[in-house]
């Protein structure tokens, strides 16, 4: 055989695929800092009791680690001090990096679930309230809608989840003056649809002066 040729296996499925998984959750590697503290008997008491620790015992006692990965039930992270069967009190703020990061004047405040009837009452409080709806009219009016913000009005946008908002979901919304707006003819995943009315909004109110 010449050193070009390739080896080719061939394999044959004799019984039906079965998945095994072993967590309940994805494990994604993460590097970022935390600031965690073992908790003794006594502390673990007191947290029992009250749901939090004194600040100034936080303080004292504080130490400073590293995550090596997380996941929706847990996080692995590099420390010292406690053995395995410790409870660990852990502080990390993933949004105090990211606004860093991308030089955030504000850090995003990031809530519990909440219901829909709730997540309304939320965007109520902003100026603008938008909500991308695969059946909201033509782009030239989203256009309209979005152009008419000004900068420095505060906006909610709300995504549904997937399969689309409810038809009644909708109408509750509208109610609340949260205005229907498309996104293209495409339909866009839970992920990807709020990250491209950010995108819209940055490419137009970037740098642009408040008219009114």
């Amino acid at each position: 055989m010449s050193k070009d040729n390739l080896f080719v296996l061939v394999l044959e499925l004799e019984t039906s695929l079965r998945k095994v998984q072993r967590r309940q959750f994805f494990r994604y590697d993460m590097i970022m800092p935390v600031k965690y503290m073992p908790l003794d008997e006594a502390l673990t008491v007191v947290f029992d009791r009250t749901g939090e620790i004194p600040e100034e015992i936080i303080n004292r006692n504080i130490m400073d680690g590293q995550t090596i990965d997380i996941s929706g039930g847990g996080m692995k992270f590099v420390g010292c001090g406690f053995k395995k069967g410790d409870r660990v009190y852990i502080e990390f703020d993933y949004m105090l990096g990211a606004a860093k990061q991308s030089k955030r004047m504000q850090i995003p405040t990031v809530h519990m679930p909440v219901t829909f009837q709730q997540a309304l009452a939320m965007m109520a409080e902003s100026d603008v309230r938008l909500m991308p709806y695969e059946n909201a009219e033509g782009m030239e009016g989203t256009r309209k809608i979005l152009e008419s913000i000004e900068p420095g009005e505060s906006i909610a946008v709300l995504i549904g989840p997937e399969g689309g908002i409810d038809e009644a979901e909708v109408e509750m919304a509208m109610k609340a003056k949260v205005e229907p707006i498309t996104l293209g003819k495409r339909i866009l995943r839970t992920e990807t649809a709020g990250m491209t009315v950010l995108s819209i909004l940055v490419y137009l109110l970037e740098g642009r002066e408040r008219t009114r």
